[in-house]
C-alpha cells in the first residue's frame, strides 16, 4: 500500500477508566501532521514547539488544544490558529488552555500522546486526532502490529485488566515468554516421543490453571447462612470497613452485596446473601433465591452460623451441590460464648476444620483468611513460572494431557501448535 493512502491508527493503549495517566499510540503517515493541528509545546522556544520539530526519542511537554464539540469540560479555545496559538505561548501573559501532555516521538511516524488519566481526556484527544484523519484503533490491532505472537498479545491484552500488582507481575512473565517457552518444550518433547515428561510437564502447567484463570478475574468468596448469625458483620470485618448493613432484625441482608478486595496480593469478591430460611417474605424469598444462584457460582464458600445458637447450622442443610472442597466451615460471635467453651475449636462441637471467628472483636479473622488462601491457592506461581491465563490455554492443555495418555503424539502436537498459533 502506498504510504500516503495508509491509514493512521490513534489506540488508546493504557486500560480504560480510573488511572493517573493514559497513553495514546498514534501511527502512520498522517500522525504529525494531526498531533501539529492540537500539540502547543511550552517549552518557551519556537523551534521546539511543534510535533514535527520532535525528533526521534525526544519528548515534548505541552498543552493539547481542542475544538468546541471536542473539549472535555466545555473550553472552547475556537478555531486553531497556529501562529496565533505560538504567539500566546511566548507572550507575557499566561497560557490558557486545553490539556497539557506530553508527547514522544517513538519513530518516524509513530508519537506516543501521555494526558491525564481517566475517560475524559484520553477519549477527547482521540476524537482530535480522528477528526484530523486518523482511526481509532483497537489494543489487538496494535498488537498485531507490533508482531507480537499470539500468547504475547493475550498477556498484554490481560495485563490491562490486572487487578493487582502481584497478578500483573505473574501476566508480565508470561509477556516475556514463560508460557512460550514451556509450550516449546512440551512441543520438543513431544517430537522426541518422550510423554512421560510431557505428561508431567502438562500437569505442572494445569496446577496453576485456577490461579491463572484468576489472575485478571477475583475469585468469588460467597457468605452464606441462616438469619442473623453475623453473615454481613463479618464480611464487614474481613474488608476493613463498612459495606453491608448490619442490624439484629433477621432478613436486613435482602440482595447480595459485594465488595472487592486483596488479600496476599490476589484479588477476591466478597458476596453477602440473604440469610437461608423457609419462612422469609416475598422479597426475602427472592434474595434467598438469588443467594443460591450466587452459592452454584462461587469459587469458594464460607458457611456461617452463629456460635451461640447451635440451632443456625440447620440452615446448612440447604446448601446443596456444593462440592465439600469449596466449603469453609465458620462459627461466628464466639465472643459471647462462656470461655470453656471457646477453648480450641473442639470446643465448639462440630467439625475439626470449623473457623472460629467474632466479627465484632476480629478473633479468628487472620485464621480464616489464611484457610481461604490454602483453598483457593495452595500453590502460588513462583518469578518466572509458566502460567496459563486463558479459557483457551487450559482446555487445549487438557486437550494434550488427554491425547498423550492416548498415545497419540500428533494430536498432541497440534494442541500445544493451537495454544500458541
Amino acid at each position: 500500500m502506498n504510504e500516503a493512502n495508509a491509514t493512521t491508527f490513534a489506540t488508546l493503549l493504557t486500560p480504560p477508566g480510573r488511572g493517573a495517566v493514559a497513553t495514546i499510540d498514534v501511527f502512520g503517515p498522517r500522525a504529525e501532521s494531526a498531533i501539529s493541528q492540537h500539540f502547543r509545546g511550552k517549552s518557551h522556544r519556537p523551534d521546539r514547539d511543534g510535533s514535527a520539530e520532535i525528533p526521534v526519542g525526544s519528548v515534548r511537554f505541552g498543552c493539547w488544544l481542542h475544538s468546541q464539540h471536542e473539549s472535555p469540560g466545555g473550553f472552547s479555545p475556537g478555531p486553531i490558529d497556529r501562529t496565533a496559538a505560538l504567539a500566546d505561548v511566548h507572550s507575557e501573559l499566561p497560557v490558557e488552555t486545553g490539556e497539557d501532555v506530553v508527547v514522544a516521538r517513538t519513530a518516524h511516524n509513530r508519537f506516543e500522546i501521555h494526558c491525564h488519566g481517566g475517560v475524559a481526556a484520553p477519549r477527547s484527544i482521540i476524537r482530535s486526532l480522528v477528526a484530523a484523519g486518523c482511526r481509532a484503533g483497537s489494543i489487538s490491532k496494535w498488537l498485531e502490529s507490533e508482531g507480537r505472537d499470539r500468547l504475547r498479545r493475550e498477556a498484554r491484552t490481560a495485563l490491562g485488566k490486572c487487578l493487582t500488582a502481584r497478578t500483573a507481575m505473574i501476566l508480565l512473565d508470561q509477556f516475556q515468554g514463560a508460557l512460550g517457552d514451556a509450550i516449546a518444550m512440551l512441543a520438543s518433547l513431544v517430537r522426541d516421543c518422550d510423554v512421560d515428561e510431557a505428561m508431567r510437564n502438562v500437569d505442572e502447567l494445569l496446577e496453576f490453571a485456577s490461579v491463572g484463570l484468576h489472575l485478571t478475574r477475583p475469585w468469588n468468596i460467597v457468605l452464606a447462612g441462616a438469619p442473623n448469625v453475623g453473615k454481613s458483620s463479618l464480611v464487614n470485618r474481613l474488608m476493613g470497613y463498612d459495606r453491608s448493613i448490619v442490624y439484629d432484625q433477621p432478613g436486613t441482608t435482602r440482595d447480595v452485596v459485594t465488595a472487592m478486595t486483596a488479600i496476599d496480593g490476589w484479588p477476591v469478591e466478597l458476596s453477602d446473601t440473604a440469610g437461608l430460611r423457609e419462612d422469609g417474605d416475598a422479597i426475602e424469598r427472592i434474595g434467598i433465591r438469588q443467594a443460591m444462584r450466587q452459592l452454584a457460582q462461587a469459587d469458594l464458600v464460607l458457611l456461617v452460623y452463629d456460635a451461640t445458637c447451635p440451632d443456625s447450622r440447620q440452615a446448612w442443610g440447604s446448601v446443596t451441590g456444593v462440592n465439600s472442597r469449596r466449603i469453609i466451615y465458620v462459627a461466628n460471635k464466639v465472643d459471647l460464648l462462656a470461655h470453656d467453651a471457646c477453648v480450641g475449636i473442639g470446643g465448639l462441637g462440630v467439625r475439626a476444620d470449623l473457623i472460629a471467628t467474632s466479627a465484632a472483636t476480629g478473633a479468628g479473622i487472620p485464621q480464616l483468611w489464611e484457610s481461604v488462601g490454602q483453598r483457593l491457592w495452595p500453590k502460588a506461581p513462583q518469578q518466572g513460572d509458566a502460567v496459563p491465563f486463558h479459557d483457551r490455554h487450559v482446555e487445549l492443555l487438557k486437550q494434550t494431557r488427554t491425547a498423550l495418555g492416548n498415545g497419540d503424539l500428533q494430536m498432541a502436537a497440534n494442541t500445544l501448535a493451537a495454544i500458541t498459533d
